[in-house]
């Protein structure tokens, strides 16, 4: 009897523990949920358990949920949530998380009934008296209670049927993703850099020609094109000045080809300028700037030809260059840039050597 007890608690405990298995083996769809916390936002983006660049997706802000699934109800699931107002500048994450403790108290099943063995039967001695006749020694006659032959349990075990498939069960809906703040500063401190290309001219052989190089010191340069080239280190907004200007820097070198007949002449030039920041929105951007310039091209000039390099004769050009710049953001960090730089350049001791028109196009990229 004890043997037959023994061996069903040992069934239903091994029922109970796949039972347990069957249920912490389940996978769940999650559906996450948020709401904006600024008037204006158009876009969201979402990522699950991560904030990698690149992985985000990117939503209108008519979305405010998402539902993913199935996934391990044993694991823990993370949403991070941003907001924009221009898909292009977005705020911190918010998130929340998915709890599968919690999730599985949630859906676990009454423990198993608690099993009580049943006692042995008791064997009980019947003694029956000899009734005396004439005097005699009385007998005890003690017979055993018939006791029964023990009773043979019949045990199946029960069957357990776990689907090749856990049962997909839907997770109650975590709370709203509290989603920060987006920036609305535009005019903070960012740093960058642009390089750009283009064409210029020389104003000076157009007009007031009689001023420049008026001793004749250097060949005469009648090119009217000039392709040009420049790679800045930009500083934006370093003093911001109310909520969308600033003062910032902007300093670089620059190339120029002069070609004045079958000679190439390759001009080079470093320059410094101070700038007003104007922001214009998130998407536009705009610049002027005030600095100088000094130029020096890699070439010996005179008055009658055009002489190699000459270390012991360098000529060299300066004076003060003005920008006039715009920008459109692709992104939080790539923009096109497009330039419109005007030069006056001197020679010895403030002779007027040239006017420049210079205009570039190109690329930036903000830190």
């Amino acid at each position: 009897m004890r043997k037959s007890v023994v061996f069903r608690s040992f069934i239903l405990i091994c029922i109970m523990l796949v039972s347990a298995v069957a249920i912490f083996a389940q996978e769940v769809d999650i559906t996450w949920n948020w709401t904006a916390t600024q008037d204006g936002i158009t876009a969201f983006r979402y990522q699950m358990d991560g904030e990698l660049d690149g992985a985000w997706t990117v939503v209108d802000a008519a979305v405010t949920s998402y539902e993913t699934g199935p996934v391990d109800a044993t694991v823990p699931h993370v949403l991070y949530v941003q907001q924009s107002f221009d898909g292009v500048n977005w705020s911190a994450s918010g998130s929340t998380a998915f709890d599968p403790v919690a999730y599985a108290a949630s859906i676990a099943e009454p423990a198993a009934e608690e099993v009580i063995a049943e006692a042995p039967a008791e064997v009980v001695a019947v003694v029956a008296e000899v009734p005396v006749e004439t005097p005699a020694e009385v007998v005890a006659v003690v017979a055993e209670a018939p006791v029964e032959a023990p009773v043979e349990v019949a045990v199946t075990p029960t069957e357990i049927s776990v689907a090749s498939s856990p049962t997909i069960t839907t997770a109650p809906a975590p709370e709203p993703i509290p989603v920060p703040v987006v920036s609305e500063n535009l005019n903070e401190t960012r740093m960058g850099i642009e390089l750009s290309g283009g064409f210029g001219g020389i104003a000076s052989n157009i007009v007031l020609s009689s001023l420049f190089d008026t001793a004749n010191t250097y060949y005469n340069m009648q090119t009217k094109i000039l392709p040009v080239a420049a790679f800045d280190f930009v500083a934006d907004n370093l003093k911001p000045i109310g909520e969308k200007m600033g003062i910032g820097l902007r300093a670089g070198v620059g190339y120029q080809l002069y070609a004045p007949d079958s000679n190439k002449i390759n001009f080079a030039d470093i320059h410094v300028l101070g700038k007003l920041d104007i922001s214009l929105g998130r998407k536009l951007a705009m610049e002027v700037g005030v600095g100088a310039t000094l130029v020096v091209p890699y070439a010996d000039l005179n008055a009658n030809s055009v002489l190699a390099f000459n270390t012991a004769d360098i000529n060299l050009f300066y004076g003060p260059v003005g920008q006039l710049n715009a920008r459109y953001n692709f992104s939080n960090s790539l923009s096109l840039i497009m330039q419109i730089e005007g030069r006056l350049l001197f020679s010895g001791t403030l002779d007027l050597y040239e006017i420049t028109g210079l205009a570039r196009v190109g690329v930036g990229y903000r830190f």
